[in-house]
């Protein structure tokens, strides 16, 4: 026995040594074998896909979104959104994002990829997102749980509004110190005087963060020292990667041939908002019976694909006070419950609509919708706040508009030239046209101005912006000062 006992650990110990002997091999061996692996693998399996979906726009100049993925510098660069990639991070990464329809994007445009071979970006970005002869390899920034939209978001709804309330007096559009300017991107990460101030994913060693904590040889704002939730809010933001919206984190390129640069692309072309209204057909549904007219179609069909049924019907005493809420602003009398609840007739609800409708306070209720759309007050605000004595008359021709149930291309009209257009004949009309042009009167003006001709200018310059967002959806405004023609 003890001989066998003996034979057992001899041999274990020889197993144990030829194993590490092997283990030994394996580990000296590895990091070649690995580095051809992950080449080969880019080659054969992640090139392939990019060559055959992406390449196409985003190749050659000019390139969509300054997106460069043919070569491996730019590529690991990014674009317009900043990185696409960060390795080790498939989920956080913004092509994954793009490829998997879950973001703000679709991509590639002309169609999804097949699972596999979204499933194959995924394992290389997981793998370190190796690119063969790149060897500036980006290291992944920390992951916080969210996606590259969030953090865009996350900039714009805190990073950018404590800048600009508590840096810009210094380092913003008209005040550059110390030859550092926060309000843009590309300024911000090159830094000032003293350096880079931001070195994404590294909170501690970024100047900024030194100097608000006071921690480097100055302390700012000098004003005064941020709240500690400010201050928590810019690690977080630089920590998770400093996403700049609009930062391409390259400079951007201008076109050999500059009238190429004013033509818009397919992709922007596309855009939702700038798509022809046409005729679109009711979708077909499983459960016909819970129709009652041609827009059920396009609010069931959707809760059939998630496999999802519409609640149930409400009752009337709920069914009235959600359509008078809805169209009025105000909850129904008793009087108006206990008539609806007494008519059992089948055109019941149809009659109330109609009653609501031809009130006057459906015109107040909606009309209140447009008028936050035209800035519309009743005073200038800037430092004059100069009131505006006759504003109600704008305000009650958009309640009478929406009461009138006015066609829209004349209510268009009307705000924008009403006094402009032929005498009707009609003393009410022409009333009404001339109470119309309110739209261009209402609304911040600087009308203290001592430079007169600045004043005008500024005038013009937000009714212009006003005429954009209103009526086109389209931030016109911008043009004053910059000359990239595409708002989204």
């Amino acid at each position: 026995m003890r001989g066998l006992f003996t034979s057992i650990i001899y041999r274990g110990a020889l197993c144990s040594s030829l194993f590490l002997s092997f283990a030994l091999i394996l580990i000296l061996t590895a990091p070649a074998s690995a580095e051809e692996s992950a080449e080969a693998f880019f080659k054969s399996q992640v090139q392939p896909i990019l060559a055959k979906h992406c390449y196409e726009c985003h190749d050659t100049d000019p390139v969509e979104s300054e997106l460069y993925l043919s070569d491996p510098e730019r590529f690991f660069q990014g674009g317009i959104s900043g990185p696409i990639v960060v390795p080790g991070l498939p989920d956080e990464s913004l092509l994954i994002e793009a490829v998997r329809g879950d973001g703000y994007l679709q991509m590639p445009p002309e169609g999804e990829l097949s699972a596999k071979e979204i499933a194959t970006l995924e394992k290389w970005i997981e793998r370190g997102a190796i690119w063969p002869g790149y060897k500036q390899q980006p290291s992944p920034m920390p992951d916080s749980g969210e996606t590259t939209v969030s953090r865009i978001e996350f900039f714009e709804r805190h990073i950018r509004p404590l800048l600009a309330k508590n840096c810009y007096e210094c380092h913003g559009p008209d005040e550059i110190k110390s030859e550092l300017r926060l309000s843009n991107g590309e300024e911000l990460f090159q830094g000032g005087l003293g350096g880079a101030v931001v070195i994404p994913g590294q909170p501690a060693e970024s100047r900024l963060i030194q100097a608000l904590r006071g921690q480097a040889d100055l302390s700012m704002p000098p004003t005064g020292q941020l709240t500690e939730d400010e201050i928590t809010k810019f690690e977080k933001w630089i920590r998770d990667g400093a996403i700049y919206p609009g930062y391409a984190l390259q400079p951007r390129r201008v076109p050999d041939n500059l009238e190429d640069a004013t033509e818009f692309s397919e992709e922007e072309k596309s855009f939702w908002a700038f798509q022809p209204i046409g005729e679109q057909a009711p979708p077909e549904v499983a459960d016909s019976s819970w129709i009652k007219s041609p827009i059920d179609r396009f609010i069931l069909a959707p809760l059939e694909k998630a496999k999802l049924k519409p609640s149930p019907p409400a009752d009337k005493r709920k069914l009235l006070r959600r359509v008078t809420f809805d169209l009025t602003g105000m909850p129904p009398t008793p009087e108006e419950i206990a008539d609806f609840l007494a008519d059992d007739s089948s055109d019941a609800f149809s009659k109330v609509v109609h009653r609501l409708l031809a009130s006057n306070r459906y015109g107040q209720r909606w009309g209140r919708h447009w008028l936050d759309v035209v800035r519309y007050a009743e005073s200038a605000g800037h430092d004059g706040n100069n009131a505006y004595l006759h504003a109600w008359r704008y305000r009650d021709y958009v309640i009478e508009a929406f009461n009138e149930d006015k066609p829209y291309d004349q209510f268009i009209v009307e705000q924008l030239a009403g006094d402009l257009l032929p005498k009707t004949g009609d003393s009410r009309r022409d009333y009404n046209q001339m109470a119309a042009t309110g739209f261009l009167q209402v609304g911040a003006k600087p009308v203290v101005m001592r430079d007169k001709r600045q004043m005008l200018l500024d005038i013009a310059d937000e009714q212009l912006h006003t005429t954009g967002v209103a009526f086109m959806g389209i931030t016109i405004g911008c043009a004053r000062c910059h000359d990239h023609k595409f708002d989204p």
